[in-house]
């Protein structure tokens, strides 16, 4: 299509293929304002150095619009004068006077500390071998018979001060000489179940006594401080057992808890459950002994208290105010048995600390 002043109209060589969509051929002539007057590039840089120089061919025109000024319309060359001296500059400045002054006083006095290390002579240690303990035979066999009470001199033939009584509390303080001597004793405090009908005293036929709140004296023909033969007793933390030991005459050991189960008690086990609080001084005490001689049920001795053996002498004060001193301490023998059949043999323990 053609360019006019007013309007746009199509050349003879355009036609219509659709509606609003014309095919055009210009044949490479631009009919606009200011017709191009050759092909080619309209414009080429200058690569040389003639580039810097102001061009006074016009060779750029717009149409009959000339693009590029003349010679008459340039400014004229105008000459700069440039002084390239140097001057220096000069520094004319006196040198400090300045004299740092030395302090008044002096350092104060120093000694230095010479500290020499400690020589340290290594200690050569003797280690002692632990002494076997020396052999200590109990002895004592004679089981305690299927009876309870307060059993002063045993008339119950149970061999204990006391047969199976449920105690509840107190302290029992006792000395022990060895089999065959008086057992002495006292306490106070004590208090025990009641609910039961003590045994008969074979000699009187009249029943033993029920255990009484504190006592003191010499008990014949007792091996032990308590007795169990067929029951199941618990001996609580609110009682206290004191024994002082001086076997001196090298009899068979006393024992604190001695016990069995001899077949008419019927019970399948007799059992002692110890959580009383026993302090051995002294020597050759016995703190349980389990005799199976004729006894056919089982035997136990568990520890759940504190049973302990100190190396002290101890001093026990008997009925008449006169303090007895223990002998050396040794031969605290904590578990002990007796003999008895290979069958009965079977049926006993000793737990002398369970939790």
């Amino acid at each position: 299509m053609e360019q006019g002043d007013h309007v746009t109209k199509s050349p003879w060589s355009n036609w219509q293929i659709g509606a609003n969509d014309f095919y055009n051929d210009w044949h490479g002539h631009f009919k606009g304002r200011g017709n191009r007057v050759q092909d080619g590039k309209f414009y080429q840089r200058d690569a040389t150095m003639e580039k810097y120089n102001y061009q006074l061919k016009n060779l750029s025109t717009y149409g009959a619009t000339r693009l590029k000024l003349n010679s008459d319309n340039m400014e004229k060359p105008v000459e700069i004068q440039i002084d390239a001296s140097l001057r220096t500059l000069s520094i004319d400045k006196p040198a400090p006077t300045f004299v740092p002054t030395t302090p008044s006083g002096g350092l104060p006095p120093f000694d230095p500390l010479m500290v020499t290390p400690p020589i340290i002579n290594p200690k050569n240690v003797n280690i002692s071998q632990v002494p076997s303990a020396p052999p200590t035979n109990v002895a004592y066999q004679n089981v305690p018979n299927w009876t309870w009470g307060y059993n002063v001199n045993n008339p119950l033939q149970n061999n204990a001060l006391i047969a199976q009584v449920e105690v509840l509390s107190g302290t029992f303080n006792n000395y022990f000489s060895g089999v065959g001597d008086p057992l002495k004793y006292n306490f106070s405090g004590a208090t025990e179940n009641g609910a039961y009908t003590p045994s008969n005293d074979p000699g009187t036929g009249a029943p033993v006594p029920h255990l009484p709140a504190s006592d003191a004296g010499d008990s014949n023909d007792t091996a032990a401080f308590y007795a169990l033969s067929g029951k199941v007793i618990t001996l609580p933390n609110t009682m206290t057992v004191n024994v002082v030991g001086n076997n001196s005459s090298g009899g068979d050991l006393n024992s604190i808890y001695y016990m069995g189960n001899p077949s008419d008690s019927g019970n399948a086990e007799a059992k002692l459950i110890h959580k009383a609080n026993t302090n051995i001084y002294g020597n050759k005490i016995a703190v349980v002994n389990i005799d199976n001689v004729a006894s056919t049920g089982g035997i136990t001795f568990v520890n759940r208290g504190n049973i302990i053996g100190h190396a002290q002498n101890g001093i026990f004060v008997d009925a008449s105010g006169t303090a007895l001193t223990g002998a050396t301490p040794g031969n605290h023998i904590f578990g002990a048995y007796s003999y008895g059949t290979s069958e009965s043999d079977k049926n006993r323990k000793m737990l002398l600390t369970e939790v």
